[in-house]
């Protein structure tokens, strides 16, 4: 899967977790649609980048999130 699909599987996840009261749980609410905001900006990280060059996020980024029922 490609990072552009797998970013767009997240956000589809994100949103569905907006419509939640636990989203706003604490105010946190802001913070995290920045953080996501953040995250589509920027992508996963990659080798490329020196605090990632000895990670694979391939275990992450390929993990298919769900909310729990």
């Amino acid at each position: 899967m490609s990072q552009v699909a797998e970013q767009s599987t997240l956000a589809s996840a994100f949103e569905a977790f907006k419509g939640l009261p636990a989203f706003k749980a604490s105010g946190l609410g802001p913070a995290r649609e920045a953080a996501f905001r953040r995250f589509l900006a920027a992508g996963f990280p990659t080798t490329r980048q020196e605090e990632w060059r000895h990670t694979n996020i391939h275990p992450i980024a390929s993990t298919e999130f769900k909310l729990p029922s």
